[in-house]
């Protein structure tokens, strides 16, 4: 079967960007995994990466064992679906964007993951802006922080000239050269 690629990442540090970017730079080699959400969607790119349900219909598949991954972010549910990552994975590689529990619970559904650590440039700048229009996401971001794992790879982002191309063309040089390796939990 083939790897996901979970970006997991601080907030508002390009893991969607790095996503679509790559996306379009190696079609042939990896797909957008989708996971389902119940925020409000930010704007219409949103629906590259999510599908949006309310909190009752993503219990309903929770509770039918749709999903192969369920987690409460800052307030908010996530979880994918298990029939759209084996659609992903049957043609390619998947990539999509994940917190820390997340990768785990994709490894102990049996999916080979190899966990990315996207690191911004100017990590504590972004990080003290992001916080002070939501303070509410301090302590959980806190305690995802707490979970270790065993990162494939790290990269650095950058939203300075140039940086996004950077960071992309590593993460694709990645991909195409990454050999499977047995992830534990």
């Amino acid at each position: 079967m083939n790897t996901i690629f979970a970006l997991v990442g601080p907030a508002h540090c390009g893991k969607s960007m790095l996503t679509k970017e790559v996306v379009r730079l190696i079609p042939s080699r990896v797909g957008i995994i989708k996971s389902f959400a119940t925020r409000a969607q930010r704007d219409a790119e949103d629906a590259i990466f999510y599908d949006f349900l309310t909190k009752g219909a993503l219990e309903q598949k929770r509770l039918a064992g749709e999903l192969v991954e369920y987690v409460e972010h800052a307030d908010n549910y996530y979880g994918y679906d298990r029939q759209a990552v084996e659609s992903v994975l049957r043609h390619t590689h998947g990539i999509c964007s994940v917190v820390e529990h997340a990768a785990y619970d994709l490894m102990n559904a049996g999916y080979t993951v190899a966990p990315i650590k996207i690191v911004p440039l100017h990590a504590e700048k972004l990080r003290n802006a992001f916080y002070a229009k939501h303070e509410g996401r301090i302590n959980a971001d806190k305690e995802r922080e707490k979970v270790h794992l065993d990162f494939a790879a790290e990269i650095t982002n950058s939203f300075e000239p140039g940086g996004l191309e950077k960071a992309t063309n590593e993460l694709a040089a990645f991909i195409k050269s990454y050999k499977q390796k047995a992830r534990t939990v």
